[in-house]
């Protein structure tokens, strides 16, 4: 197999023994050095976004708003990706916090969606109605499987998403994706 001629350099440069004069002293001092201060100057708190949050039914029977706001405080989350079945959590999270909750919208109304959604052309009302608020920044999480992408649903949640500039969250595998897109 022909490698890159960019890979090949690399390679052979990793691959070359570390001589003595590398370890000189005063080299290592040095490192030592820029280590010991550039360390503290890199260094930066960054907001923390987390990504993938469900607020189901089973959470906001036991977790107020408030004290799912409050867990992600004393966790250092400024800004979360929310999406919840049925969509009510969301709404709950988001009207509690709309500067800190980016709402997706799942497709599904209950549990029994996960598995036949992309098979139940109601699904396309639900979505459609829901998205009608104007809040929401995707459509997902959802799963799918290969094949699920060509059926007319997903279609349907597809181009709702392009219409909308909406972004698509699909829990799944690298076939589903590339059908996906």
């Amino acid at each position: 197999m022909a490698v890159p001629a960019t890979r090949r350099a690399s390679t052979t440069i990793l691959n070359q023994r570390i001589t003595p004069s590398i370890l000189d002293p005063m080299r290592l001092v040095f490192s030592l050095l820029c280590c010991l201060f550039a360390g503290p100057a890199l260094a930066q708190d960054l907001p923390i976004f987390d990504a993938h949050i469900h607020y189901n039914r089973s959470a906001w029977e036991s977790l107020s708003p408030e004290t799912v706001l409050f867990i992600l405080n004393r966790a250092g989350v400024d800004r979360a990706l929310v999406s919840s079945t049925p969509d009510d959590g969301t709404l709950l999270l988001h009207e509690t916090a709309p500067g800190r909750i980016v709402p997706f919208l799942r497709p599904y109304r209950s549990d029994a969606d996960v598995a036949a959604w992309t098979r139940d052309p109601s699904v396309l009302d639900y979505v459609e109605e829901r998205l009608e608020r104007g809040i929401y920044r995707g459509i997902g999480e959802f799963h799918l499987g290969p094949g699920d992408a060509a059926s007319p649903v997903v279609v349907g949640i597809h181009r709702m998403a392009a219409r909308q500039g909406l972004f698509l969250h699909a829990h799944t595998d690298d076939v589903a994706v590339e059908e996906l897109l």
